[in-house]
């Protein structure tokens, strides 16, 4: 497992003709590769820098005989783990339910969020992503996104520049995601 320190990393997956899906773009404090780390197996996912990074890497062995130590991070390790599943779940429901605007919307607003950290939003708030990554976190293709955002941006509810989407308008931008 690797704990990020550092930079942005990007978690994604391969179609079997060679398109992405993105599944989580992590920020410092996030890690990844925690289902190898329990099950020993081969990772499920692609983790591709976005910046410069700097992670702490976590052996299975070395995890294996901490938690002997220390049961109770077993608890911790499966609430992070059922979070996974529970985003992986909302993914699913959003791909099959909602419309690509509406995931457009919905994603720089989850990004906040995670940026954000419980913070309360005090004006605009900046999210840095191109639309080529915000594309395969949305399951969609770049000219897609691009439509929604420029109309967005008409609205008034976002303004972008490069590798950046600005929330203007956090009330708005939230009913477009369809909540």
């Amino acid at each position: 497992m690797h704990i990020n320190l550092q930079g942005r990393v990007r978690i994604s997956i391969d179609s079997d003709d060679g398109r992405e899906k993105d599944d989580a773009l992590l920020n410092p404090g996030e890690c990844f590769g925690e289902m190898a780390l329990l099950d020993g197996s081969n990772r499920s996912a692609n983790a591709t820098a976005v910046d410069d990074i700097d992670t702490l890497v976590l052996l299975r062995e070395d995890f294996i005989k901490f938690l002997g130590q220390y049961p109770q991070v077993a608890a911790q390790t499966t609430a992070l783990l059922t979070n996974r599943l529970r985003n992986a779940n909302q993914m699913m429901g959003d791909l099959a339910f909602l419309d690509v605007p509406s995931r457009v919307a919905k994603q720089p607003l989850e990004l906040a969020e995670n940026q954000l950290d419980g913070e309360e939003a005090e004006g605009e708030i900046q999210i840095p992503i191109g639309q080529d990554e915000l594309a395969r976190l949305v399951g969609s293709i770049r000219e897609t996104v691009s439509r929604a955002l420029t109309s967005y941006r008409r609205m008034g509810l976002l303004t972008t520049s490069h590798r950046r989407i600005t929330i203007t308008d956090l009330d708005a931008l939230e009913r477009m995601a369809a909540y």
